[in-house]
């Protein structure tokens, strides 16, 4: 049987304890604003071997609240 030469996965993106990517990859991170640190956006971002996140972007989600007069 041959390869398969396409995949519908992606390669996921594993940080190490330092925050540096020790497996490039995709991962999901959470941005916030970088003065007030409230909670932005959602996105996917590609993560090479070695490199850590972009400025103001997680890879933990936010606590959101739990009444609407709160900001996140």
């Amino acid at each position: 049987m041959a390869e398969q030469k396409y995949s519908l996965e992606h390669e996921t993106a594993v940080l190490g304890k330092d925050g540096l990517a020790i497996q490039a990859g995709w991962i999901k991170v959470y941005h916030s604003n970088q003065i007030t640190r409230e909670f932005i956006a959602s996105d996917i971002e590609y993560v090479m071997l070695g490199v850590s996140l972009s400025a103001g972007a997680y890879p933990d989600a936010p606590e959101l609240p739990k009444t609407n007069d709160v900001a996140v």
